[in-house]
């Protein structure tokens, strides 16, 4: 049986990462993201669809984008309420023939 040998431990501080201009750095860590969550998620999806103009799909996203908020209370829900409202907004203006007024 063969034994595969494990790759030698990395060394974040002297990995080089490309910067503009074609110069390289190495003195700053690759820093990890934490993972978005799953209402952050959705948003991102609905802006993504919203933006290839399939506005079907955007309104799906935030309906779930509701739900997830209604069932699951988070740290940043308020934040992720606003913003869904303005998607909200957004999406309406979309679906609104193009030169007709707004109601007052």
């Amino acid at each position: 049986m063969m034994a595969f040998a494990s790759p030698p431990p990395r060394n974040l501080w002297q990995e080089a990462r490309p910067v503009t201009g074609g110069e390289t750095m190495r003195c700053s860590p690759i820093l990890h993201r934490s993972p978005l969550s799953l209402g952050r998620r959705l948003l991102l999806a609905a802006h993504q669809a919203a933006d290839e103009q399939d506005i079907r799909l955007a309104g799906h996203f935030l309906a779930l984008l509701e739900l997830e908020l209604a069932h699951r209370p988070g740290a940043d829900r308020h934040a992720l309420r606003d913003a869904m409202i303005l998607m909200h907004e957004a999406l309406w203006s979309l679906r609104q023939p193009a030169g007709e007024p707004l109601p007052a």
